[in-house]
């Protein structure tokens, strides 16, 4: 599996170019026994300071916080020490989405959302549900983060690379595009050809809103 094999890739990918200019956003699976040494091992691997965003990642249950309090008391000591800038979560079901809005601690939210509702948040708490949802709860979440100020980053874009035909992702990305309350977006691509029609449909979406 190629899955994060580009936490080792990105360290040569970003060699040289400016730092300053650069938005590096990483995050940390599962609870490691040494959350800061996790942390200092992105930043050697990266060859970088600081993390811009560290995220814990794929919460599911209600209430995640409790059970995720030492590793949320580790990102607060690196981001102390300015090893990460900011501090977030991704979630995997509407519930832990919730949690994580009602908590004071999350400073960023990476949100699964599209307009088809596929690989979206829901009210299962699983990691991987094949079901389709209803995107308003999401966005219900999403405008509450907003107001407090939190930054959001949309996933899922593309239904987890499962919208194969061209409408479905130009409707998706129209639909982000669309929303004032997402800051950012984070699309997986195999190839270029990918990356120029992505940017190539944000730009016309855009130049339309």
């Amino acid at each position: 599996s190629l899955t994060y094999q580009t936490f080792d890739w990105l360290g040569g990918a970003i060699k040289g170019l400016p730092r300053e200019k650069l938005f590096i956003q990483s995050k940390i699976p599962g609870q490691p026994e040494k959350v800061l040494e996790a942390i200092d091992q992105h930043r050697k691997a990266y060859d970088t300071d600081y993390i811009d965003t560290m995220l814990i990642h794929c919460m599911i249950k209600d209430g995640w916080t409790d059970q995720w309090k030492r590793i949320m008391d580790g990102f607060d000591e690196a981001k102390q020490k300015g090893w990460i800038r900011s501090k977030g979560v991704s979630c995997h079901s509407v519930p832990a989405l919730q949690t994580a809005n009602t908590s004071p601690w999350p400073q960023v939210h990476l949100v699964r959302i599209n307009p088809q509702g596929r690989r979206i948040d829901g009210p299962e708490q699983a990691v991987w549900v094949d079901t389709v949802h209803e995107v308003s709860p999401v966005l219900t979440e999403i405008k509450a983060m907003k107001a407090k100020g939190r930054g959001i980053i949309g996933m899922k874009i593309i239904g987890n690379g499962e919208f194969v035909k061209a409408e479905d992702r130009e409707k998706s990305i129209r639909f982000a595009m669309s929303l004032p309350e997402l800051d950012a977006v984070v699309i997986g691509f195999k190839n270029r050809g990918e990356i120029d029609e992505a940017i190539k449909r944000m730009n016309s979406a855009l130049a339309e809103a």
